[in-house]
């Protein structure tokens, strides 16, 4: 629907234009690789090109013949690897000789009739791989075949390694509920960047998200938040996931946040909140729960029951408890935390906390996985072997390792990407190790991961926009060597890099801040134009200003007294669609979503 708007203005920008032939110059790889060299010529790949892989391998060589598919329409074969193999060929196997680059770092050689890809592990295999994937037109990313192009790509060398082990995104199904179609989609442009720690925030106030045999009670409708979309993961789609993530070398972090922001437990379990009255929330309503009564045995014994179930969908190291942000009020005036103060001897809130922290703890060690948390429960002392994720700015952290605990730098001001002031620029500069550490007490940095909440209750499409492009500088960060670091050359390994997400169909947001787009103003739209409630207008686009390649169409309010909707843009050619961006965008007062961004590929002379 269109409302009325005086005037505003249509400006075309484009950010590339796109190469068919592999050109070395526009050879674009993000996360940047810490040594590459070019050489003359290209490799082809064609119909009849194979794929060697060894026996521990095959299925890599599976996965990167799946991935070539789409867009080629080759269904190329993967053989086994035994002695010699002819030209014109790709080879993936296991080479011990590259233990020192670590189990996933790789080697990638690509010669005018070879290419070979190295690594110790699995893991280096197919992150090789995607580097390849970089190495190809942009079109490779498209999910269907794009037509007559070339499919080569530069001859290099390539010997690559992660600056971290730990590097991770996190989506946030606990505010609110995305398909599990969309997590999918989400782990795949991980597994593109790099990045292999997905951080699944399952419970919160908004909804409890996970299936607990014999607690059916905790996904009840009646335990969601107004306004939380509908749904839950079963414990079959549990194992679906982490099947899925494991196959691009994603490990699973999930957290069931604890003792505070558990609104659906304490709705469906009144028990395990402190007998004390909740008094009224800012609108002078009854006070929704929040956390659970940590005095009370029947808490420790449920959650128990919970982790232990979570514990057996979950293989990974590790499982987060949450532990941020909960008052301490009601523990102060309930005569089972009361009990437990002066039983334990704490002199206070935090200190409960940490008992409760420590208790959880010990379980979670009895049953072989580590407990992270926020670095709240640094807060009355922190258990020995508990690891500490620092978002309140990067304090939390030092004090954790200089306290030799384990920490994951996630601090606000750089990686909560629910932030649209945080841009690309500022995700860029972020520095997981800060100065004030020694080399003892670095090493206890196992890396950095980026924040995605919903407690906004984000589209699933306004997620993607906020996500990336921040997470490939964030991908960078935390994969390439800090000292090589350079914002205006990632930016220009951007520009290509966002037609590879753009021909996936990725929703985008803003590369740079700007207030108004650069580029020729092709039409605009006065006050006597508009016919309520909606109207379809066309502009002619000059043929000069366009090609092949990325274009950003924006509409921008410039003054009046009402905003302007959009609900999807075309570019028509001889009465065609050649492209199309349908989503509902807006420019007034303020600016959603106004921004079109298409991929063009196939153009008339």
């Amino acid at each position: 629907m269109i409302s009325k708007v005086f005037l505003f203005a249509l400006l075309l920008a484009p950010t590339f234009v796109a190469n068919a032939t592999a050109n070395a110059q526009n050879i674009s790889i993000i996360p940047q690789p810490v040594k590459m060299n070019v050489e003359p010529g290209v490799f082809t790949i064609t119909p009849e090109t194979l794929i060697y892989a060894d026996t521990a391998s095959y299925s890599t060589g599976r996965q990167l013949a799946d991935y070539l598919a789409p867009a080629t329409g080759f269904a190329l074969r993967v053989l086994p690897l035994k002695g010699q193999v002819s030209l014109d060929n790709i080879i993936i196997a296991e080479d011990p000789g590259l233990a020192g680059i670590g189990n996933e770092g790789y080697r990638l050689m690509i010669k005018p009739r070879e290419m070979r890809i190295s690594s110790a592990g699995q893991a280096g295999l197919f992150y090789g791989i995607q580097t390849l994937r970089q190495l190809l037109p942009p079109q490779i990313f498209s999910k269907s075949p794009v037509g007559d192009i070339s499919w080569s790509v530069p001859c290099v060398t390539i010997e690559d390694r992660p600056r971290f082990a730990w590097r991770g995104l996190m989506l946030d199904s606990g505010h609110d509920f995305q398909r599990l179609e969309f997590v999918r989609r989400f782990l795949d442009l991980m597994a593109e960047h790099k990045l292999n720690l997905f951080h699944w925030h399952l419970t919160d106030v908004g909804t409890w998200s996970v299936e607990i045999k014999g607690r059916p009670e905790l996904i009840a409708p009646a335990t969601r938040g107004k306004g939380v979309k509908t749904g839950f993961y079963s414990q079959d789609d549990i194992r679906e996931v982490v099947r899925y993530a494991a196959e691009r070398h994603i490990t699973i972090l999930p957290e069931i946040d604890m003792p505070g922001h558990e609104t659906p437990a304490l709705l469906a379990y009144p028990d395990l909140e402190c007998p004390v009255p909740r008094g009224l929330d800012r609108h002078g309503n009854p006070a929704r729960p929040y956390e659970f009564c940590v005095g009370n045995a029947k808490t420790d014994a449920f959650l128990e029951e919970v982790l232990g179930q979570i514990i057996e969908l979950f293989p990974g190291k590790f499982i987060h408890i949450g532990g941020d942000e909960c008052p301490k009020q009601h523990w102060l005036r309930c005569r089972f935390c009361q009990a437990k103060m002066k039983a334990a001897h704490l002199a206070n809130g935090e200190e409960l906390q940490s008992d409760f922290i420590r208790h959880i703890g010990k379980f979670l060690q009895s049953k072989g996985r580590r407990l992270i948390g926020w670095d709240e429960i640094l807060e009355g002392g922190l258990a020995p072997d508990a690891t500490v994720m620092s978002w309140r700015g990067m304090e939390g952290g030092i004090a954790a390792a200089r306290e030799d605990h384990d920490v994951v730098m996630a601090p606000a001001h750089w990686t909560y990407f629910d932030y649209p002031s945080t841009t690309v620029e500022k995700v860029y500069s972020f520095e997981p190790v800060p100065p004030g550490l020694s080399a003892s007490q670095a090493v206890h940095v196992l890396g950095a991961q980026a924040q995605m909440w919903t407690d906004g209750h984000p589209t699933e499409e306004r997620i993607e926009t906020l996500v990336y492009p921040r997470a490939a500088a964030l991908a960078e960060v935390v994969w390439s060597p800090a000292t090589g670091r350079d914002y205006d050359g990632f930016m220009k390994r951007l520009q290509i890099h966002v037609t590879r997400l753009t021909a996936q169909g990725v929703r985008l947001g803003p590369l740079r801040k700007r207030p108004v787009p650069a580029g020729p103003v092709i039409g605009r739209w006065a006050e006597d134009k508009i016919i309520y409630p909606e109207k379809s207008m066309e502009w002619p686009i000059d043929r000069s200003l366009i090609g092949t390649g990325i274009y950003e169409i924006t509409f921008q309010y410039e003054r009046g007294s009402s905003a302007y909707h959009i609900s999807n843009v075309e570019i028509v050619q001889d009465g065609k669609v050649v492209a199309m961006d349908k989503h509902l965008g807006m420019t007034g007062a303020h600016d959603s979503e106004n921004v079109y961004r298409f991929g063009l590929w196939k153009l008339a002379d």
